[in-house]
């Protein structure tokens, strides 16, 4: 293990005590952390230490920061507090959610119940109504972003993490996936809007086209664009369509589904629906 994912026990900014690594991926890793003044149990998302010196992908993590504390919604993860630890590493402090994520029960489970899965995602299609009210659009959309857990009635809830897009400014910097020197890919090929893929302006569309890929990939266990190398999935999204639903539900009720999920994966972002709102209603029509 890298020595990122060794630091159980440290303190920083002599309030935050490291208790124990709960996530870790390519940018980031994220602690369990002990807030001793207010005894609270938060989560740390902290940059590793090879990136921390490298302006990108520390403005990626201040811009999920920013974006953020602009929203408040029961199923989006809320800030707390940002500032950067002694090692030089940035990070962010997030709510504590005690579950798993979306990508985790589908390396488990392989896929999840339909009626389960539409019931997940009208909570994930009203926190992305209100994120885009406020200009404020995900950019990243992809299972490991979705976290689950029981409130206290026993009901299955969604948090979303991982937002980074801001306004329309902030749209058009962050669309640029591909950095044009190193070939290096912003972003995660199998959940790319296909303006995404194209380095185009990002808005509520791009989101749309996003989560519905991640719906078809949790009701039916795979992506609906995945080739061998990111950059054949990439053109994929821009020109291939995708497969029917294979599953064994009721066979009328994936038809709907189907053709909700098609409308919304359109390659041209106007052919789409054109709010978070407007896709909810149509996959809760399917799911009559």
């Amino acid at each position: 293990m890298a020595n990122d994912e060794k630091m159980a026990g440290t303190v920083v900014a002599e309030r935050y005590e490291l208790q124990e690594l709960i996530g870790s991926g390519g940018m980031a890793v994220i602690y369990q952390v002990h807030h001793r003044p207010t005894n609270k149990v938060l989560a740390m998302k902290m940059l590793r230490s090879h990136m921390s010196t490298t302006p990108k992908y520390v403005q990626h993590l201040m811009q999920e920061a920013k974006a953020l504390s602009l929203l408040s919604h029961p199923a989006i993860v809320s800030v707390a507090d940002m500032g950067i630890a002694p090692s030089g590493q940035p990070y962010i402090l997030l709510e504590r959610i005690y579950g798993e994520s979306l990508q985790q029960i589908l390396d488990r489970d392989k896929r999840v119940d339909l009626n389960r899965a539409l019931a997940i995602f009208a909570q994930a299609c009203d926190a992305l109504a209100h994120a885009g009210e406020r200009q404020v659009f995900h950019g990243d959309l992809k299972p490991s972003h979705f976290l689950l857990f029981k409130d206290e009635s026993g009901k299955e809830c969604v948090k979303i993490i991982g937002f980074r897009v801001i306004g329309k400014n902030q749209a058009e910097s962050t669309s640029k996936s591909i950095d044009s020197k190193t070939g290096e890919i912003y972003g995660c090929p199998p959940y790319m809007s296909p303006e995404q893929c194209r380095c185009k302006p990002l808005d509520e569309r791009s989101d749309i086209y996003s989560l519905a890929c991640v719906i078809y990939e949790v009701v039916t266990g795979k992506p609906p664009f995945l080739k061998d190398t990111p950059q054949a999935t990439l053109l994929e999204q821009i020109s291939a369509e995708p497969k029917p639903l294979q599953i064994g539900d009721d066979p009328e009720k994936i038809k709907r589904l189907q053709e909700v999920l098609f409308k919304a994966m359109a390659k041209e972002a106007g052919d789409r629906y054109q709010s978070m709102k407007e896709f909810k209603q149509a996959l809760q029509s399917a799911a009559l």
